[in-house]
Order: C-alpha cells, then structure tokens, then sequence
C-alpha cells in the first residue's frame, strides 16, 4: 500500500514543482549560451550578466518555493483540503505520514540537485572539476577515509537531517491542528517551542560531552582537531538528528492518530 500512496505524492508533488525545476535548468542553459555569443559581441556579455543575476534569483526561489510546497501538501492532506479524503482511506496513518516524508525528502534533495547543477551550468569555469575534486580528496583524507567512503557518509547524513526537518514541521502541524481556528498560529508557536526543545537537548548533550572529557573545548581552539575527535562530533551530531527524527516521527504519529481535529 505503500508504492501506491507514494506513487500518488510523488506525482502530485511533481505537477507542482517538474516545471518549475525544468525553468530552472532552461535559464542557466540559456544564460550559458549567450554566454558563448559574448565572444561576438559585448551587448551578449552584459544580457549574459542579466541572465546570471536572474538564473540566480531562480534557484533561491526554487528552493524556498519547494520548501513551502512539501509543508502546505502535508498541511492541506491532513488538515484542510483533503483532510476528510485522506482520512476515509483504508491506510494506516503512518503509511500516509512516512509516504508524505519520503516524497518531501526526495523533492527536497532533487531541488538541491537541480540548484547545484543550474549554478554548475551558470558559472562553470575551466579547471572546476579539478578544484572540486581536490577539496573532496583532502576532505576525504583529513578524515582518513576513501572519497567514496566519504560521499556515501555524507549523502547519508543529508537524508536523515532532511528527514528530521521534514517531520519537525510535521510534528508542529499535528500539534497545531487540535486547535479548532488559528491552526497554522498553533503550527508556528508549536514548531518554536518544538524547535528551542531540540536545542537545549543539543545543549545538554554538549554538556555531557564536556563533562565526560573536559579537555575537549582546548582541544576546539587548536587549528588542526584530531581525527577522533572529528569523528566524535559528528557521531554525537548524526545521534542529535536520529533522536530529532524518532521523537518527531512518534508525536506526528500519535497526534494525528489519536488528536485529530477535522472542524
């Protein structure tokens, strides 16, 4: 029931935001081939600056407007538009809510893809490949690990935060739907109280840290970090977003399953 659910919100997702990534990727394309004709002449050169500044207006837009995109298509399925649909389906709500999660997450990163090759394609310049291959090569041996190695870690890493943010906001909504008006102030006011939570769970867990090795700030303000040490953090750090993602993915569950609110 899943595949089917999914398929279904990725495609709704998709007739949303396809164009817009399509526009996107058109304008850098165009900006690149006027660029080309600047050569000829300097009026090309100054409509391939305008084309730039435009290319690059785009892509924030891009991303803050897919961003809002994946919040309202939840809010709207579960809160106003087709919250009584959704809930006459015979599918478990945490089928509904993870389907929800998977395609915001894999829309999410695809208008981060989109906006990395857009920007490739707008100022790409000779010998960029070789710049951002070396840096991945000596952040890869900093670490004392393969580049693959270390792609994979951060590709990973890039999921669970995207999911751990996703169901913030989902958390929030479930939260602020119980109100009967002004549920997207009660969304708000719960995604700040959700989100001031989260940090001082960061904070505690730092002070855990600096408790258990209290050499560990010293450590800080030296300009090289020992390799365990790099490790630590981000360990504790990827531990944070794991913690992020289970308590926001059981209070979404739960409230929407036991405090739903269709008035």
């Amino acid at each position: 029931m899943l595949g089917k659910v999914l398929k279904y919100d990725m495609k709704s997702l998709g007739k949303k935001l396809g164009f817009l990534y399509l526009a996107v990727i058109f304008i850098a394309l165009l900006s690149r081939g006027i660029g080309l004709l600047g050569k000829v002449s300097s009026i090309f050169q100054i409509a391939m600056a305008i084309t730039q500044f435009v290319g690059v207006i785009f892509v924030i837009g891009m991303v803050l407007f897919t961003y809002y995109c994946l919040i309202q298509y939840f809010y709207q399925n579960f809160v106003e538009d087709n919250a009584y649909l959704i809930n006459t389906l015979p599918v478990k709500k945490s089928t509904l809510i993870l389907s929800k999660a998977i395609s915001a997450v894999s829309y999410w990163i695809c208008s981060f893809a989109c906006a990395l090759v857009a920007l490739f394609i707008l100022f790409y310049q000779e010998g960029a490949l070789t710049i951002i291959q070396g840096a991945i090569s000596s952040m890869a041996s900093s670490l004392q690990v393969s580049n693959t190695i270390l792609l994979i870690g951060i590709i990973i890493y890039v999921l669970v935060a995207s999911l751990s943010q996703i169901f913030t906001f989902y958390f929030a909504i479930s939260i602020g739907q119980i109100r009967n008006t002004g549920k997207l102030i009660g969304a708000f006011v719960a995604w700040l109280c959700i989100y001031f939570a989260y940090e001082m769970i960061a904070l505690l867990v730092l002070g855990i840290m600096a408790f258990c090795n209290q050499d560990i700030f010293f450590t800080l303000e030296t300009t090289t970090l020992p390799v365990t040490m790099i490790y630590m953090i981000l360990g504790v750090g990827f531990l944070i977003q794991i913690v992020y993602l289970f308590i926001s993915w059981i209070g979404t569950n739960y409230m929407l399953k036991n405090k739903l609110n269709l008035e």
